[in-house]
């Protein structure tokens, strides 16, 4: 399985993991992930260390997962971001929409 969840800091946060590769074919996978999360969670955390590719649909999608989080009064924070994905987020401007830590260059990017 390339995207995986659970609930973690009593079940405030949803913890969702990401695989090698981000992409269209994961699309049910990745909203499964972030639509089942309790509803008393507070905090999305996308964690992205194992992720070195992100394709376009990929980052639409994390378009979606902004708008749900927003309509269900949630937050969002991407970790573990590496400066490939993280430059994905800035050349579509993407950067600055969400919570961003990034592992090598240690920036925070914040909405």
């Amino acid at each position: 399985m390339s995207v995986s969840s659970e609930h973690v800091n009593n079940g405030k946060e949803c913890l969702i993991r990401i695989g090698d590769k981000l992409v269209y074919r994961l699309y049910r996978e990745f909203r499964q992930a972030y639509t089942d999360c309790d509803p008393a969670t507070e905090l999305i955390t996308v964690d992205l260390q194992n992720t070195r590719y992100i394709d376009s649909s990929a980052l639409g999608m994390m378009l979606l997962l902004k708008k749900h989080a927003r309509d269900n009064q949630r937050q969002i924070r991407l970790i573990n971001v590496s400066d490939t994905i993280l430059r994905a987020f800035e050349i579509v401007q993407l950067d600055t929409e969400f919570e961003i830590s990034a592992t090598t260059k240690k920036r925070q990017h914040a909405t």
